[in-house]
């Protein structure tokens, strides 16, 4: 058994990121490409993990179920430890949620596995990954819990997957089971994916939101879902887009961070707690500021990375699994004890990953059948563990 250390993660910058793209459910403040490299080569999902090593290779561990893990077996088999996704190469991004799994790669092509595949069948799964039916010049992707979307080099953003609220963003609710455009938008360099709702974000700094909106996460002063995109009220300089199960969170060129939706875990950050809290406007979150990195989930809290590398959250604590010595809610940001020096994050339903500075990689909170944090162990874990491999 050996550590994933600087050693697999040595170069882990060589390969380019295209242009202004990010991976699923991350962000940064004034755009470095470094900060954006490293957010896409790591994605914790529901019951998943995936990472990118410096030659362009996958890593997967946690559950088999929907064959999320790409490597072949849907079977019981717990594993534990990071497995090598074979015939998968030249990788630059990757993304995951609940069910389903997504890799970009250099050529700008998509690829799936697990479920929602993108080939027009309503039931498709794969336990290996399999190429994303015409998509080309693909610049980032981002997995949700009802649908995936991507954005091309052209500024177009695509989706596809199940359409309860409109969050596929063509004018209907109607489920799309192959990639179609995103109704009047263009000029986009940022997505993100939140459970039933999209967001993307333009060039000029404008945030713009669509789908499900029972708790005001698009943003646009109402609560009426929209099956096409609307903008975002009072936003500006925007530099990069999160979205959770029913919030949404921006990052400002100045390192402040603004949020909207749901308060009932204390999504805001503000103090409270309660739907009573909701807002359908972005408000600041108090007391953060030098933020270079956000990472929300499918779940009810945010993880951020700071400048100095510290790792803060707060939200829906789930026991004290997700931010370590505290239990409840968490509702103003909390700084996750015994982890620094990270350089980038991502956030699962229950669990936490990031990637340190000397290319080590820790995980805490829900160890899900000893499958999500990498070691054989441990348990559940409120406080960081280093992932290993075979």
């Amino acid at each position: 058994m050996k550590k994933l250390t600087s050693q697999i993660f040595s170069g882990i910058l060589a390969v380019g990121l295209a242009l202004n793209a990010f991976a699923t459910n991350v962000a940064h403040a004034e755009y470095n490409e470094e900060i954006a490299m490293n957010m896409a080569k790591i994605s914790a999902g529901a019951i998943h993990n995936l990472v990118i090593d410096a030659d362009g290779d996958v890593w997967s561990w946690g559950s088999t179920s929907n064959g999320i893990l790409g490597i072949g077996d849907t079977g019981r088999d717990k594993y534990r430890l990071p497995t090598k996704i074979e015939d998968l190469s030249n990788v630059i991004a990757v993304s995951a949620s609940d069910t389903s799994s997504l890799a970009l790669k250099e050529d700008g092509t998509v690829w799936a596995w697990g479920t929602k595949l993108g080939d027009g069948r309503r039931y498709s799964e794969s336990d290996v990954p399999v190429q994303v039916p015409g998509l080309e010049n693909v610049v980032s992707i981002s997995t949700g819990y009802s649908h995936n979307m991507v954005l091309k080099e052209d500024g177009t953003v695509w989706a596809w997957g199940y359409n309860p609220k409109g969050n596929i963003g063509n004018g209907s609710k109607v489920d799309v089971y192959a990639p179609v455009q995103v109704s009047k938008l263009n000029d986009v360099k940022a997505i993100a994916t939140g459970s039933e709702h999209s967001l993307a974000l333009k060039n000029d700094g404008t945030v713009w939101a669509w789908g499900g909106n029972k708790s005001g996460q698009l943003g646009n002063g109402y609560n009426q879902d929209k099956t096409t995109p609307v903008r975002v009220v009072g936003l500006e300089d925007v530099v990069a887009i999160a979205a959770g199960e029913f919030h949404s969170v921006a990052l400002k060129s100045d390192g402040t961070v603004w949020i909207w939706g749901s308060n009932a875990y204390g999504e805001l950050g503000n103090g409270t707690e309660g739907e009573s809290g909701n807002t359908n406007k972005p408000v600041q979150v108090p007391n953060l500021d030098h933020v270079d990195a956000i990472a929300t989930t499918q779940g009810f809290w945010t993880t951020v990375l700071k400048d100095d590398g510290t790792v803060w959250g707060w939200g829906r604590n789930y026991g004290d699994l997700i931010f370590g010595d505290t239990r409840g809610i968490i509702a103003s940001p909390h700084q996750i004890p015994e982890i620094n020096d990270v350089i980038a994050l991502s956030s699962g339903t229950k669990h936490s990953i990031v990637l340190k500075n000397d290319g080590t990689i820790w995980a805490w909170g829900n160890n899900w059948g000893n499958k999500l944090l990498g070691n054989e162990d441990i348990e559940h874990q409120s406080g960081p563990v280093e992932v290993f491999f075979e």
